[in-house]
């Protein structure tokens, strides 16, 4: 990879530019602080930032950045989201917080964040939903609460009509080790070198003990403080996405041929040539026809670290696939 002290590198642009001179193209870096480039071979020459570049729709861009509209969309074609309340700033004094159209649990999560941001899961009852659409509303003027549903989160990366990798998120876990607290377990977790305290720079983000990890713990029995069990393992969060130190499986030569082509079609309806869709699954190897599922997310600026870093089965050479592009 390119070597750099440069701190907003990001590692999605070495990637592309590493597999870039692999294949002999030549690299222009215009403003390295926030990911500018040049990538040219011969007469061509395609500017990219970070990993965008002008392949995707530019209208779909800025509607995948809008969860409302994408979710619109996506139900007016028939495919599955979970069933969502949106609600403004200004209508939060006239919401009936005692007569939801949900069940619990639910999860709130502002319109237009990423990564995660802002976002509460599993919440069970009224109070907990009142303080969660408050803490979402003092970043966004508009949020989504929908139905926290708890099935396998995957994320299935699409590239001009060809699915090139599939990934399971999981929740970042530790697992027991002679007489070392949960505390102690986290912090040998933390010196794995892949790990960095840059939350999107590195394969691995490290484990941050906030106010989130130790409200889990407690629900689940547990302390800093805690020596486990033998061979128990425990997970540290609910959710797992890129702000939050998740670990990936990559399911890519699991994934069903059926789910595979949904994905494909959902990319085509947003005139996005690559693209995470986000699904919500019991079983990505089996006809999501025959099993519950929704989509909670088209992403048009994937990450690509999760595909290169897998923490179990294949790495997935993602990067090489996107300029095969170019």
């Amino acid at each position: 990879m390119i070597k750099t002290n440069v701190k907003w590198w990001s590692i999605s642009s070495e990637l592309i530019i590493t597999e870039a001179q692999k294949l002999w193209y030549e690299i222009e870096i215009i403003n390295q602080n926030k990911n500018l480039f040049y990538i040219k071979k011969d007469k061509k020459k395609i500017l990219f930032k970070n990993i965008d570049w002008w392949f995707n729709s530019l209208l779909w861009f800025k509607l995948s950045e809008d969860k409302e509209l994408t979710y619109n969309i996506l139900w007016l074609n028939n495919l599955p989201i979970s069933k969502s309340i949106y609600l403004d700033i200004n209508e939060k004094g006239n919401f009936d917080f005692d007569n939801l159209p949900l069940n619990y649990p639910l999860v709130v999560k502002p319109v237009d964040e990423w990564h995660g941001n802002w976002v509460t899961v599993n919440i069970l009852d009224k109070e907990t939903l009142i303080n969660s659409i408050n803490f979402a509303f003092s970043f966004s003027s508009k949020i989504i609460i929908q139905n926290y549903i708890v099935w396998d989160d995957h994320r299935v990366l699409v590239v001009w009509d060809k699915i090139v990798a599939v990934a399971k998120r999981v929740p970042p876990s530790i697992i027991w080790n002679w007489l070392k607290t949960i505390k102690g377990l986290i912090d040998d977790e933390n010196k794995n070198p892949l790990r960095w305290d840059k939350d999107h720079d590195k394969p691995l983000s490290t484990i941050k003990i906030d106010k989130e990890l130790n409200e889990y713990l407690d629900l689940q029995w547990f302390s800093l403080e805690t020596i486990l069990e033998k061979d128990k393992e425990i997970f540290l969060r609910r959710n797992a996405n890129l702000s939050t130190w998740w670990r990936s499986i990559d399911l890519t030569d699991v994934i069903h041929p059926n789910n595979i082509q949904i994905c494909i079609e959902a990319c085509k309806l947003c005139q996005l040539k690559v693209a995470w869709v986000d699904i919500i699954t019991t079983d990505i190897s089996k006809p999501l026809r025959e099993t519950s599922w929704v989509i909670i997310e088209i992403n048009s600026t994937p990450w690509l670290r999760m595909h290169h870093f897998p923490s179990e089965w294949t790495s997935r050479n993602v990067a090489w696939e996107i300029l095969k592009l170019i």
